[in-house]
């Protein structure tokens, strides 16, 4: 049996293991609420592809509407130069790595992507999007707060504010 390599190399990564569930907020600049809705995240690490990450999440709003998508991380580097995980799929082309030290008790990871064109998307419709994110986890990782910063050319345009906990 092959192990997942990326729950080695990535620990503080490989820590997001599981089923999370919790809310995005999104927020213009000042603050005010544009849209917020319920997540359900699916993090796998499968042992017959090392390098790889899969991630399904699952989003239901107040009014009914439904979202259910699945995209897959592969990750790279080396001892030396560190590790990341690239992912392209149709909604983003990114990047995502650990920051080298805890910062507390807090597992830290970040994430940069471009968004691509997905039409009436809410609430930032914006394809040309670069939206950076940061998650941090509780040392037992059970819970989790992530930040996306949404900016267009150079200029922050909203955040996206996420709060989860692990439920298996």
């Amino acid at each position: 049996m092959v192990l997942n390599l990326v729950k080695t190399k990535m620990p503080q990564h490989g820590g997001s293991e599981g089923i999370w569930e919790g809310e995005y907020i999104y927020q213009d600049v000042q603050g005010k609420e544009l849209d917020r809705h319920k997540c359900r995240l699916t993090h796998i690490f499968p042992d017959d592809r090392p390098n790889d990450y899969d991630q399904r999440n699952q989003y239901e709003w107040a009014d009914g509407r439904t979202e259910d998508f699945k995209f897959s991380f592969t990750m790279t580097g080396d001892d030396e130069t560190g590790y990341k995980m690239g992912f392209e799929n149709e909604r983003s082309k990114g990047l995502v790595w650990e920051e080298p030290l805890r910062i507390g008790d807090l597992a830290t990871i970040r994430v940069s992507w471009h968004r691509t064109n997905i039409e009436g998307y809410t609430p930032f419709d914006v394809p040309s999007a670069m939206i950076h994110e940061l998650i941090q986890m509780d040392k037992d990782y059970k819970h989790r707060g992530r930040v996306w910063q949404w900016y267009l050319d150079g200029e922050l345009i909203g955040r996206t504010i996420i709060k989860e906990r692990r439920v298996g």
